[in-house]
């Protein structure tokens, strides 16, 4: 059992307020980790050491049930860590993916969903703030279907760079609405990554179609513009298809991987599923990075399994439309202090832009 901490004998970079706590539906193995904290204390093996929450408390039920302890939360963007104890335990930096958009919610489904240029890099910035240390970016047409436009991908990543300093851009390559021909075409602007689904799947009511040559040539073209891809596992084959593409020499390793969790016909929400494909991971691509993205209401569960598996994890409104059971989400930004929320639960903490390119080997930028 850790020492008890005089909240006294604490030095707070911070400012005081109450911030998000487990959440009612989260498992309960989070209340015996909380049940340990009195209300006068700060946990010894915690250090917010990178925008954790946002600075302000958003309404609903992820406010700090009656008998938790109220946190605080750090400046947002401030690099200077919470003064603890001199043996205080360091935490691992997790890296906070935001998809801002996606390929199909539109504003009917959620007003927050950002469309436009503009709105899409203002969304990003927030969520940045929040804990975000990668955009994964889809555009839109002006009727709101999905797009290839080299020219709006331009734009986004020109926006994103002057307001986000060092933040990982990511284009998609998704093939939702997007003629197969033109999918890569964004990659001319060379963002940092681009996802790449290694093979096809079915989904609800529609064959998500990867042809073999297909997945070849953005590799290839990947590869040739130093441009990292993302591996979306869809399905477990895309695993094994990943590790044949840098038998190949067409990917190069060490891999990041995706496990995408809650697609209807693709991949379940469950837990030995994420381990399992982990450890195949581990086991046939070593040294490989791997983050996790929960569909739907299954988002912060998912969340909760990378995090204390030591994984990364994805948020946003491309992926979830709602904060809770009860209500739309108001933001990307909302979504992002849910899961910044979570990480020190778990020794983590939100990679600052500097870790998270560290950690996945892209250089620092200028």
């Amino acid at each position: 059992r850790r020492p008890r901490i005089p909240s006294k004998s604490i030095q707070y970079n911070v400012k005081e307020q109450p911030v998000f706590s487990r959440p009612s539906h989260a498992p309960r193995r989070f209340v015996s980790r909380w049940s340990r904290v009195q209300a006068s204390e700060t946990p010894t093996n915690s250090q917010y050491s990178a925008r954790p929450v946002a600075t302000q408390v958003i309404p609903g039920h992820f406010s700090a049930p009656a008998g938790y302890p109220k946190l605080v939360s750090v400046t947002p963007r401030s690099r200077q860590s919470v003064c603890l104890h001199e043996t205080q335990m360091p935490t691992t930096p997790a890296i906070i993916t935001v998809a801002i958009t996606g390929a199909v919610p539109r504003k009917a489904d959620n007003p927050a969903v950002p469309i436009t240029v503009e709105e899409q890099i203002e969304s990003t910035q927030a969520a940045f703030e929040a804990g975000a240390s990668l955009v994964h970016i889809h555009v839109r047409n002006d009727d709101e279907t999905s797009s290839s436009d080299p020219e709006r991908f331009a734009r986004v990543q020109d926006g994103v760079r002057r307001h986000c300093p060092g933040m990982i851009i990511q284009f998609s390559t998704g093939g939702r609405g997007r003629a197969q021909d033109e999918r890569a075409k964004p990659l001319a602007s060379a963002p940092d990554m681009a996802s790449l689904a290694t093979g096809s799947v079915n989904f609800a009511t529609q064959v998500y179609e990867n042809h073999p040559q297909l997945v070849e040539d953005m590799a290839t073209i990947m590869r040739d513009r130093r441009i990292k891809p993302e591996v979306e596992v869809f399905d477990l084959a895309m695993l094994y298809a990943a590790k044949t593409l840098i038998d190949r020499g067409l990917l190069m390793p060490p891999p990041h991987v995706q496990f995408v969790l809650g697609i209807p016909n693709a991949l379940p929400s469950r837990r030995p599923v994420l381990e399992f494909g982990v450890a195949e991971l581990n086991d046939l691509m070593p040294g490989g990075t791997w983050t996790a993205a929960g569909i739907g209401r299954h988002q912060l569960t998912v969340a909760g399994w990378a995090l204390e598996l030591g994984g990364h994890t994805r948020t946003g409104l491309e992926d979830n439309l709602r904060a809770d059971r009860r209500r739309l989400a108001e933001s990307n930004a909302e979504l992002v202090a849910q899961v910044a929320a979570l990480c020190p639960v778990h020794d983590r903490h939100p990679a600052s832009p500097a870790e998270a390119r560290a950690i996945l080997g892209l250089a620092e930028v200028g």
